[in-house]
């Protein structure tokens, strides 16, 4: 397992990183704005991978926004689990920040904590982010989006989305989704979820 003393941070260029079935972790005891285990700088590209049967993880992270991962540039995740981490603002796990690019596929995305977006959030001006088999699980926020916050466009293929919980969440609209999904529709100029 690998601790890190600062954010990994992908600053520009193209970088792969296979967690092997490691943990990529932190341990913090208060939240700061470079409190991500990974940050994905504007010009910065990176794709995460897994090559041990999904078992590398990561973890630890406690931030304003972004917890796990903060992406404001290129994400692509092809495995692993983002699991345990939190955001005093937005995004437990991930948070996709205006302009970024983001897919994740074949991960898992649980027990993470925030204000809004408890797993993920997707930010306003963010590309539609992309999952394929992905699993958001139990994680939790404090007001909108237990398991997502969705505010810039999110494409679900194959996907659970379960046991997510919003618990300060006074949206009355659409309450299948109110604990798992909030999200804006620009067209009707309404949000919808908890």
């Amino acid at each position: 397992d690998i601790k890190l003393g600062s954010c990994l941070k992908i600053e520009s260029g193209s970088v792969t990183l296979d967690l092997n079935g490691y943990k990529l972790y932190r341990e913090l005891g208060s939240a700061s704005a470079d409190g991500h285990v990974i940050e994905v700088a504007s010009s910065g590209s990176l794709i995460i991978k897994d090559s041990s049967a999904d078992t590398g993880t990561i973890t630890g992270g406690y931030a304003t926004n972004g917890g796990g991962i903060a992406n404001y540039g290129t994400l692509n995740i092809q495995g692993g689990r983002i699991t345990g981490n939190q955001a005093t603002g937005n995004g437990g796990g991930i948070n996709a920040a205006a302009g970024s690019k983001t897919t994740i596929e074949n991960a898992t995305v649980m027990k993470n904590d925030a204000k809004n977006g408890g797993g993920i959030n997707i930010e306003v001006g963010a590309e539609p982010v992309n999952m394929i088999n992905t699993m958001v699980k139990s994680n939790t926020s404090l007001y909108d989006g237990g398991g997502i916050q969705d505010l810039g466009g999110v494409v679900l293929d194959g996907c659970v989305i379960t046991s997510n919980n919003a618990y300060g969440s006074t949206n009355e609209n659409s309450k299948a989704l109110a604990k798992s999904l909030y999200y804006y529709s620009e067209a009707a100029n309404e949000y919808f979820g908890g």
